[in-house]
């Protein structure tokens, strides 16, 4: 059975308003896995098993997400596959029909100090038709 878990992540997971669509920075952070554990500091939280998070526009999916806060609290976001699988993510970039940042691999890390995705795999910049 899946459990849920919000967590309070501060301001943003997504720091740069060039990147992302800055109303996700004020949405709640959600994420969904089998199983939750943090460290004694509370620095990594390492959510496993069909793991997703969820905030605003932003969504990512994969088998293992680990969260690590560094000491000005920025978040690094790294997402991971099964074996035989594929980690996804996607979010709304920032501005009228601006369109959508997608990417799928092996493993995708969000840096939200630098505003920087960095994907093992295949990235693609759609933009919303209109």
């Amino acid at each position: 059975m899946k459990t849920l878990f919000a967590i309070a992540v501060g301001a943003s997971l997504l720091h740069s308003p060039a990147f992302a669509a800055s109303s996700d920075r004020l949405q709640e952070t959600v994420i969904t896995a089998k199983t939750m554990s943090r460290d004694k500091d509370g620095n990594t939280t390492t959510c496993a098993g069909q793991a997703t998070l969820e905030q605003g526009s932003l969504r990512m999916q994969g088998d293992t997400i680990i969260v690590q806060t560094d000491a000005d609290g920025y978040k690094t976001i790294t997402l991971t596959a099964a074996a035989g699988a594929t980690a996804r993510a996607r979010q709304q970039l920032d501005g009228a029909d601006a369109g959508w940042f997608e990417g799928e691999g092996k493993t995708i890390v969000y840096d939200e100090r630098l505003g920087r995705w960095n994907v093992d795999g295949t990235i693609r910049m759609a933009r919303t038709p209109g």
